[in-house]
Protein backbone atom coordinates (compact mmCIF):
# COMPACT_ATOMS: atom_id res chain seq x y z
CA UNK A 1 0.00 0.00 0.00
CA UNK A 2 3.15 2.09 0.64
CA UNK A 3 4.16 1.95 -2.85
CA UNK A 4 0.72 2.67 -4.04
CA UNK A 5 0.75 5.93 -2.81
CA UNK A 6 4.65 6.36 -3.36
CA UNK A 7 3.72 5.71 -7.33
CA UNK A 8 0.65 7.51 -8.01
CA UNK A 9 2.05 10.57 -6.59
CA UNK A 10 5.49 10.21 -8.75
CA UNK A 11 7.67 10.65 -5.24
CA UNK A 12 10.71 8.35 -3.78
CA UNK A 13 9.33 5.89 -1.71
CA UNK A 14 11.18 6.03 1.46
CA UNK A 15 14.57 8.07 0.68
CA UNK A 16 14.93 9.67 4.09
CA UNK A 17 15.63 6.01 6.28
CA UNK A 18 17.95 4.47 3.46
CA UNK A 19 21.30 6.27 2.58
CA UNK A 20 21.48 4.20 -0.50
CA UNK A 21 18.57 5.68 -2.19
CA UNK A 22 19.59 9.02 -1.51
CA UNK A 23 21.59 10.98 -4.27
CA UNK A 24 23.78 12.58 -2.59
CA UNK A 25 26.46 10.17 -3.70
CA UNK A 26 26.15 11.30 -6.92
CA UNK A 27 26.90 14.70 -5.67
CA UNK A 28 30.58 16.59 -7.19
CA UNK A 29 32.20 17.55 -3.59
CA UNK A 30 35.87 17.80 -5.56
CA UNK A 31 34.27 20.04 -7.92
CA UNK A 32 32.53 22.48 -4.95
CA UNK A 33 35.39 22.53 -3.38
CA UNK A 34 37.50 23.86 -6.57
CA UNK A 35 34.36 25.82 -7.40
CA UNK A 36 34.67 27.74 -3.58
CA UNK A 37 38.43 28.05 -3.85
CA UNK A 38 38.34 29.79 -7.24
CA UNK A 39 35.10 31.62 -6.53
CA UNK A 40 37.12 32.84 -3.11
CA UNK A 41 39.76 34.34 -4.98
CA UNK A 42 38.13 36.16 -7.69
CA UNK A 43 35.94 37.58 -4.71
CA UNK A 44 38.67 38.80 -2.98
CA UNK A 45 40.42 40.00 -6.12
CA UNK A 46 37.51 42.00 -7.00
CA UNK A 47 37.22 43.59 -3.80
CA UNK A 48 40.82 44.43 -3.70
CA UNK A 49 40.14 46.43 -7.29
CA UNK A 50 36.74 47.44 -6.57
CA UNK A 51 36.10 48.05 -2.70
CA UNK A 52 32.40 47.12 -1.43
CA UNK A 53 29.44 49.34 -0.75
CA UNK A 54 26.36 49.29 0.35
CA UNK A 55 23.48 49.93 -1.65
CA UNK A 56 20.85 49.98 0.88
CA UNK A 57 20.93 51.22 4.41
CA UNK A 58 19.52 47.61 5.62
CA UNK A 59 22.81 46.48 6.03
CA UNK A 60 23.76 49.72 7.75
CA UNK A 61 20.84 48.33 10.43
CA UNK A 62 21.65 45.60 10.85
CA UNK A 63 25.66 46.16 11.37
CA UNK A 64 24.78 49.01 13.75
CA UNK A 65 22.48 46.43 15.99
CA UNK A 66 24.79 43.75 15.86
CA UNK A 67 27.82 46.04 17.49
CA UNK A 68 25.18 48.02 19.66
CA UNK A 69 24.96 51.68 18.27
CA UNK A 70 21.83 51.74 17.94
CA UNK A 71 21.58 54.18 20.93
CA UNK A 72 23.77 55.53 23.72
CA UNK A 73 24.70 52.98 25.84
CA UNK A 74 22.42 50.18 23.78
CA UNK A 75 23.87 46.42 24.33
CA UNK A 76 24.62 44.57 20.82
CA UNK A 77 21.16 42.60 20.12
CA UNK A 78 19.98 40.14 17.55
CA UNK A 79 16.54 41.80 16.89
CA UNK A 80 17.16 43.05 12.82
CA UNK A 81 14.97 43.91 10.34
CA UNK A 82 16.12 41.60 7.33
CA UNK A 83 17.86 38.59 9.62
CA UNK A 84 16.43 35.74 11.40
CA UNK A 85 16.56 36.14 15.24
CA UNK A 86 18.87 33.69 16.02
CA UNK A 87 21.44 34.29 13.16
CA UNK A 88 21.67 38.00 15.00
CA UNK A 89 21.69 36.68 18.77
CA UNK A 90 24.59 34.66 17.64
CA UNK A 91 26.52 37.61 15.75
CA UNK A 92 25.84 39.48 18.54
CA UNK A 93 27.20 37.19 21.18
CA UNK A 94 30.36 36.54 18.40
CA UNK A 95 30.92 40.09 18.17
CA UNK A 96 32.17 39.63 22.04
CA UNK A 97 34.39 37.02 21.41
CA UNK A 98 35.48 38.15 17.29
CA UNK A 99 35.78 41.59 16.73
CA UNK A 100 35.41 41.33 13.29
CA UNK A 101 32.25 42.08 11.17
CA UNK A 102 30.80 39.21 11.24
CA UNK A 103 27.50 40.42 9.20
CA UNK A 104 30.14 41.04 5.86
CA UNK A 105 31.05 37.93 6.88
CA UNK A 106 27.67 36.34 6.76
CA UNK A 107 26.70 38.31 3.56
CA UNK A 108 29.90 37.27 1.75
CA UNK A 109 30.32 33.96 2.21
CA UNK A 110 26.78 33.38 1.28
CA UNK A 111 27.66 34.80 -2.16
CA UNK A 112 30.70 32.74 -2.27
CA UNK A 113 28.84 29.49 -1.68
CA UNK A 114 25.79 30.47 -4.24
CA UNK A 115 27.80 31.25 -6.69
CA UNK A 116 30.17 28.15 -5.86
CA UNK A 117 26.76 25.92 -5.87
CA UNK A 118 25.21 27.26 -9.15
CA UNK A 119 28.87 26.69 -11.01
CA UNK A 120 28.95 22.74 -9.48
CA UNK A 121 25.13 22.44 -10.89
CA UNK A 122 26.62 23.74 -14.01
CA UNK A 123 29.28 21.34 -14.27
CA UNK A 124 26.93 18.96 -13.59
CA UNK A 125 24.81 19.31 -16.94
CA UNK A 126 28.01 17.64 -18.36
CA UNK A 127 28.55 14.44 -16.16
CA UNK A 128 24.88 13.90 -16.22
CA UNK A 129 24.90 13.77 -20.48
CA UNK A 130 27.94 11.85 -21.64
CA UNK A 131 26.33 8.75 -20.52
CA UNK A 132 23.10 9.07 -22.99
CA UNK A 133 25.02 8.05 -25.97
CA UNK A 134 25.98 4.83 -23.93
CA UNK A 135 22.73 4.39 -23.09
CA UNK A 136 20.94 4.90 -26.65
CA UNK A 137 23.37 1.90 -28.16
CA UNK A 138 21.09 -0.67 -26.11
CA UNK A 139 18.25 1.25 -28.36
CA UNK A 140 15.67 1.64 -25.92
CA UNK A 141 12.07 2.03 -26.94
CA UNK A 142 11.07 3.73 -23.89
CA UNK A 143 12.93 5.38 -20.92
CA UNK A 144 10.81 4.67 -17.46
CA UNK A 145 12.28 6.90 -14.82
CA UNK A 146 11.90 5.91 -11.64
CA UNK A 147 11.51 9.10 -9.56
CA UNK A 148 15.02 11.40 -9.53
CA UNK A 149 17.41 8.75 -10.46
CA UNK A 150 17.92 10.20 -14.35
CA UNK A 151 19.37 13.75 -14.51
CA UNK A 152 16.17 14.81 -16.42
CA UNK A 153 16.75 18.39 -15.41
CA UNK A 154 20.35 18.23 -16.96
CA UNK A 155 19.20 16.62 -19.95
CA UNK A 156 16.07 18.95 -20.53
CA UNK A 157 17.16 22.62 -19.91
CA UNK A 158 15.08 26.02 -20.96
CA UNK A 159 15.90 27.37 -24.40
CA UNK A 160 18.30 24.49 -24.99
CA UNK A 161 17.26 21.16 -26.99
CA UNK A 162 19.22 17.99 -26.79
CA UNK A 163 21.27 16.55 -29.22
CA UNK A 164 19.41 13.18 -29.02
CA UNK A 165 16.04 13.14 -27.88
CA UNK A 166 14.99 10.48 -25.82
CA UNK A 167 11.32 8.93 -25.22
CA UNK A 168 10.51 8.85 -21.72
CA UNK A 169 8.14 8.83 -18.77
CA UNK A 170 8.41 8.98 -15.09
CA UNK A 171 7.23 5.61 -13.13
CA UNK A 172 3.95 5.93 -12.23
CA UNK A 173 0.40 4.00 -11.97
CA UNK A 174 -1.44 7.50 -12.91
CA UNK A 175 0.24 7.95 -16.34
CA UNK A 176 -2.03 7.92 -18.46
CA UNK A 177 -2.08 10.31 -21.84
CA UNK A 178 -3.68 8.83 -25.21
CA UNK A 179 0.02 8.85 -26.30
CA UNK A 180 1.04 6.60 -23.36
CA UNK A 181 -1.95 4.36 -23.77
CA UNK A 182 -1.85 3.88 -27.39
CA UNK A 183 2.05 2.18 -26.93
CA UNK A 184 0.27 0.27 -24.31
CA UNK A 185 -2.49 -1.22 -26.29
CA UNK A 186 0.21 -4.11 -27.70
CA UNK A 187 0.04 -4.98 -23.99
CA UNK A 188 -1.53 -5.44 -21.03
CA UNK A 189 -2.57 -1.34 -20.60
CA UNK A 190 -0.66 -1.24 -17.53
CA UNK A 191 2.57 0.65 -17.23
CA UNK A 192 4.11 -2.10 -14.85
CA UNK A 193 3.26 -4.94 -17.20
CA UNK A 194 4.75 -3.36 -20.37
CA UNK A 195 7.84 -3.28 -18.44
CA UNK A 196 8.69 -7.24 -18.31
CA UNK A 197 7.04 -7.60 -21.42
CA UNK A 198 8.70 -5.41 -23.68
CA UNK A 199 12.93 -5.93 -23.47
CA UNK A 200 13.68 -2.65 -25.04
CA UNK A 201 12.01 -0.68 -22.18
CA UNK A 202 14.38 -0.02 -19.64
CA UNK A 203 14.24 1.21 -16.09
CA UNK A 204 16.76 4.02 -15.01
CA UNK A 205 16.30 3.55 -11.21
CA UNK A 206 18.91 3.03 -8.51
CA UNK A 207 18.87 -0.52 -7.37
CA UNK A 208 17.20 -0.28 -3.88
CA UNK A 209 14.27 1.82 -5.30
CA UNK A 210 13.11 -1.46 -7.29
CA UNK A 211 12.24 -3.90 -4.41
CA UNK A 212 9.36 -1.86 -4.11
CA UNK A 213 7.99 -2.36 -7.70
CA UNK A 214 8.90 -6.25 -7.70
CA UNK A 215 6.99 -6.33 -4.20
CA UNK A 216 4.12 -4.88 -5.88
CA UNK A 217 4.01 -6.89 -9.01
CA UNK A 218 4.19 -9.83 -7.33
CA UNK A 219 1.22 -8.71 -5.28
CA UNK A 220 -1.03 -7.43 -7.54
CA UNK A 221 0.25 -9.25 -11.40
CA UNK A 222 1.19 -12.59 -9.52
CA UNK A 223 4.60 -12.11 -11.75
CA UNK A 224 7.62 -12.77 -9.88
CA UNK A 225 10.24 -10.08 -11.55
CA UNK A 226 14.23 -10.43 -12.53
CA UNK A 227 16.03 -6.74 -12.69
CA UNK A 228 19.32 -7.53 -15.00
CA UNK A 229 21.57 -4.60 -15.33
CA UNK A 230 22.41 -3.46 -18.66
CA UNK A 231 23.84 -0.32 -17.90
CA UNK A 232 25.91 1.79 -15.33
CA UNK A 233 26.57 5.11 -15.76
CA UNK A 234 26.12 8.47 -13.82
CA UNK A 235 22.58 6.42 -13.35
CA UNK A 236 21.61 2.30 -14.20
CA UNK A 237 19.25 1.01 -16.22
CA UNK A 238 17.84 -1.96 -16.12
CA UNK A 239 15.56 -4.66 -18.02
CA UNK A 240 12.63 -6.38 -16.08
CA UNK A 241 12.13 -9.82 -17.21
CA UNK A 242 8.72 -11.52 -15.69
CA UNK A 243 7.39 -15.06 -14.78
CA UNK A 244 3.83 -16.37 -13.42
CA UNK A 245 4.82 -16.68 -9.79
CA UNK A 246 1.47 -18.28 -9.00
Amino acid sequence: MRFRKCIKGNRRYDSGSNPVVTSVNRFRWRVLVAMLATTLVIFIAFCMLVPPAYLTNDDVGVRRAIEGLTAPGAAPTGSMLVAHSPLGWTLAWLRGVVPAHLWDLVVGGLLIWSIAMALTAACSITAGTTHVGGLLNLHPSLLILHSDSFPSEHRWRPFHTPSVQLTAIQLGLNNHNPSVDRFLMRYDPSLLSAIGADSAILVISERRRLDPVTTFMREHYHVAVEWNEVYQGSFRAWHCSTKDAR
